[in-house]
Order: structure tokens, then sequence, then C-alpha cells
């Protein structure tokens, strides 16, 4: 095969490729490409959109604030005092039951039971002083400590329940008429209270 590259005798080296009319245009087809359709086109660059910084708020201290607990909203001395009342009368079944049931037990075992004008008697008095007693101490106790959420702006922790179980315990104590058991009384039942309170989670 002939190198068409190869120098002949008729003149210089030919390109090969070149068209005889000697214009210099190359003989290779154009290749063409397909149209780019929409969907590859490369996307747009986004919209760069500029960050305000949002101006710093300080919270100020609002005073007589609303509690978070709805309940709170309705506690005022009067409701303190309907929920004392409600407490006393609670209490008040509660001891008596107890005062009941022990009553008749001591009535029994003294053999009152064979004398029914002393058994009666005996027994309806243990009912009553247990119902008393009960009843004075949670309608104390309750009433107290609700009226001291209320002064305090609504703070409800142990402490309330400590004062108010002072209160209560210091009252069942007067009847001894002796400062030092009404003072045992009042430190005792209170610091009762405010364990109870703390494991009840207030």
């Amino acid at each position: 095969m002939r190198d068409p590259y190869a120098l002949n005798s008729d003149g210089p080296m030919r390109d090969p490729y070149e068209s005889k009319e000697g214009q210099g245009t190359s003989t290779l087809p154009e290749l063409s490409l397909p149209p780019v359709s929409d969907h590859m086109q490369s996307p747009s660059p986004p919209e760069t959109r500029r960050l305000e910084s949002a101006p710093s708020v300080t919270k100020q201290p609002v005073l007589n604030a609303e509690p978070d607990d709805p309940k709170q909203l309705l506690m005022t001395y009067p409701v303190c005092g309907v929920i004392g009342f409600a407490n006393a009368v609670h209490g008040a079944k509660l001891g008596g039951g107890f005062g009941l049931v022990f009553g008749t037990w001591d009535g029994v075992q003294a053999g009152l039971w064979r004398q029914p004008t002393l058994f009666v008697p005996h027994v309806v008095g243990r009912s009553l002083g247990s119902a008393f007693s009960f009843a004075g101490f949670l309608g104390v106790y309750n009433g107290t400590k609700c009226s001291i959420q209320v002064a305090r702006g609504g703070t409800k922790d142990i402490f309330n329940a400590g004062a108010a179980g002072a209160l209560a315990g210091s009252l069942g104590g007067l009847p001894s008429r002796n400062p030092v058991m009404i003072g045992g009384a009042a430190f005792v039942t209170g610091g009762l209270m405010m364990v109870l309170e703390g494991i009840g989670g207030h």
C-alpha cells in the first residue's frame, strides 16, 4: 500500500484528507449532537436569601403572673375556707368510723356490753371524740395550707405543709395545757406533714 505521506516526484506531500478542489476543507462528516432536553439542562443557581438576624428579646419579669396550674387560678381565701370545711366533714366521718370501731372494742374488753346503759354511751362518746379530733385536724391543716399558698402567691412546696401541720398539731395539744406537749406536738406534726408532702410530690 502506498504511504500517502511519502514524497513523490510530482511535488510536495499532500494531505490525503484535503479535498480535490484544494479548498482546504476536510472530507470528514460533521458530528451533530442531539438537542439538550429541558430536564438535562443544568439547574439555575438557587436564589440567595439574606438571613436577617432577629432582634434579641429580653424577658422582663412579669408581676402577678398566672401560675402554670389552672387550678391555682381558683385559689383564694374563701375557697380555702371551703376546702377546710370539706376536709373537716370528711375527717368527721373518718374519725367517727374509727371511734365506733375502737369504742366497741374497748367496751367489749371492759365487759360493758353486759350493761347497755354504759356500753352505748361509751361507744357514742368515743366515736364523737374521734370524729371531732379528725375533723379539727384535717380541716385546720388543709385550710391553713391552702391559705399559706395563697399568701405566698401560689407557691406550693413542703413548707406550706410544715407550717399547717405545726398549727394543727399545736391545736391538738391544747387540751393538755402543757407548753412542752403543745410545742412537741407542733414540731412532730409539722415535720411529719413535710415528709408526707415531699413523698407525695407536693
